[in-house]
């Protein structure tokens, strides 16, 4: 907004250099126009983004040297935009500071809006890259971007940070031998710290799933595995036993709502456990009682086909000491069996589906429970209510009946079915990163407004999940209407060759199809004609989201 403008200033050696709100101009649409008209003044390059200033670039005169000041609002979006002429735009700005005699150039990055990192690393990656075509070529420009940049900038403390060769950067504490080192799957084995502490040879070192393995050895110990729908059963168990007093503690693959965390802890009689099948974590874990809530391909990085993923599967139920729990169509050795589709020993007859939650009788190898309230949207979440329920009616310790009122009051996990309304259109934010899952979405989201057109914006998750299933992708995404890819997310992986959004993109089917970026969801949402606009996926699509503008559904 305006009021984040009112006074920039810039420091440099003696000097200070400030321009005032006051002196930019603007048009109808709230854009910053161009700098007061004068000799000096440079005009603002052109941008698609039009509800904030985007570049303000001003040169000045001090102590007889010219300096270039350039300040940069919004720049991902400017960058990542439709804009196919914005280096040559930048270019101009470059070569019209050059022709101004300019000797130094002062870049202000405090006003990019979020902060983000990685916006200024690339803002400084691209800009340096075109000051040193055109301008240190030339041998008359002394950057200070450059210098400090080099010196000061995030990326390169991180550097200094994480090089072996400045390890007592890291303060002492952290380096004592007493220290316990503890990583997860995602922490890669050259990583400079676990190296570190590696080479050492005098510290203890854990793999995190290690870690649960000893937390939830001295108490009751319930773990929760399966490829889709185990943050949410782990918090709906999370809340059913934190309403009911149990003692106990959990971790929560997810941000649990009304906690405001993946963790609670209340004591230490039980533990809840999401336990992650990748790199086989979940068997460091000897659990007291296992539920499955599914079965299928994925982590083909980590297993070799199907059989191997359900022969880990098989040696984490024989570590169960006393019940396992799973879905009746899981080709797996279980005591009980659940399902929403089909008879097995517990089941459900729903009676009521909306937005509002479900309403359903619930059928135990022992008894019929009628008409039960969970706040949870689309048959999927509806399965992992009945798993829930599955697995506290196996405990001796629990009366499932006392836990069943507390369904109704539920809040959910961040970006796990969350619906919003703008205007007249109903945004589905969620995790869904697996064909399944984003069948589970688009089911759920057609059975409540069938007759709208709906649109998704999809990131996939990790070049392997993408090249192993691409056509599974290809056929469940060419269900919606319209179709947005971003590209593909890495988290811990490398690229692979001719595994891409746009190789994903050509299998589909759809009316409209296309790849955009990260800052263009909002214009997405703004231009579709499609009334109805899942966005899925598990890495960092939303970051650029703005939720402000909606409202809860």
């Amino acid at each position: 907004t305006r009021d984040n403008y009112k006074d920039l200033l810039f420091n440099s050696e003696s000097n200070t250099y400030s321009i005032k709100f006051s002196e930019l101009s603007y048009n109808n649409n709230n854009q910053c126009a161009n700098i007061i008209p004068g000799q000096e003044s440079l005009s603002l390059v052109k941008s698609r983004v039009v509800k904030n200033p985007v570049h303000i670039s001003k040169v000045i005169t001090s102590g007889g040297k010219k300096i270039a000041y350039l300040m940069y609002n919004q720049f991902l979006g400017v960058v990542e935009s439709e804009n196919k002429d914005y280096n040559s735009e930048l270019n101009d700005v470059f070569a019209n500071f050059l022709s101004n005699g300019v000797e130094e150039l002062v870049i202000d990055l405090r006003y990019n809006p979020g902060g983000r990192i990685s916006t200024s690393i690339n803002l400084a990656s691209m800009i340096t890259g075109q000051f040193n075509n055109q301008v240190f070529a030339k041998e008359r420009w002394n950057s200070k971007l450059m210098n400090y940049w080099n010196e000061n900038s995030p990326e390169s403390l991180l550097n200094k940070f994480t090089d072996k060769l400045d390890i007592g950067l890291v303060p002492q504490e952290f380096l004592d031998d007493n220290v316990i080192v503890i990583y997860t799957p995602a922490i890669k084995n050259d990583n400079v710290f676990l190296d570190f502490f590696s080479n050492k040879k005098r510290n203890k070192i854990f793999k995190r799933s290690e870690i649960l393995g000893q937390i939830s050895a001295n108490s009751k110990c319930i773990a929760v595995a399966g490829t889709h729908g185990k943050t949410s059963t782990t918090a709906i168990l999370s809340h059913l036993l934190y309403s009911n007093q149990v003692k106990f503690r959990s971790f929560v693959g997810g941000i649990m709502k009304g906690f405001d965390s993946n963790y609670i802890s209340t004591g230490d009689e039980y533990v809840i456990i999401e336990a992650d099948e990748y790199d086989r974590s979940f068997l460091a874990l000897d659990p007291d009682y296992s539920l499955i809530t599914s079965i299928e391909k994925d982590h083909l990085d980590v297993y070799d086909d199907l059989e191997s993923i359900l022969s880990s599967f098989g040696i984490f139920c024989d570590k169960t000491k006393k019940s396992v729990i799973a879905e009746k169509d899981i080709s797996i050795k279980k005591d009980f069996s659940f399902s929403i589709d089909e008879d097995a020993d517990y089941s459900a007859d729903i009676i009521k589906n909306d937005l509002n939650g479900i309403h359903f009788d619930f059928k135990t190898p022992n008894n019929l429970i009628t008409n039960i309230h969970a706040r949870v949207i689309g048959k999927h979440n509806l399965k992992n209510v009945i798993s829930a329920l599955s697995l506290i009616d196996q405990i001796e310790d629990f009366n499932l009946e006392e836990f069943i009122p507390y369904l109704s009051e539920f809040k959910g996990i961040e970006r796990r079915m969350d619906i919003y309304k703008y205007e007249d259109k109903v945004i589905v934010d969620d995790y869904a990163h697996h064909p399944t899952e984003i069948k589970s979405i688009f089911d759920t989201i057609d059975s409540n407004y069938q007759d709208k057109p709906k649109a998704v914006i999809f990131q996939p998750h990790l070049y392997t999940r993408t090249r192993d299933l691409m056509d599974d992708f290809a056929k469940v995404l060419s269900y919606f209407h319209e179709v947005y890819l971003l590209d593909i997310y890495p988290a811990r992986e490398k690229p692979i060759n001719g595994i891409t959004s746009e190789a994903l993109l050509n299998k589909i089917d759809a009316s409209k199809k296309e790849i955009v970026k990260k800052v263009e969801i909002n214009d997405v949402i703004n231009n579709t004609n499609c009334k109805i606009i899942a966005i899925l996926g598990a890495g960092d699509l939303t970051v650029n989201l703005n939720k402000k503008i909606f409202t809860n559904e």
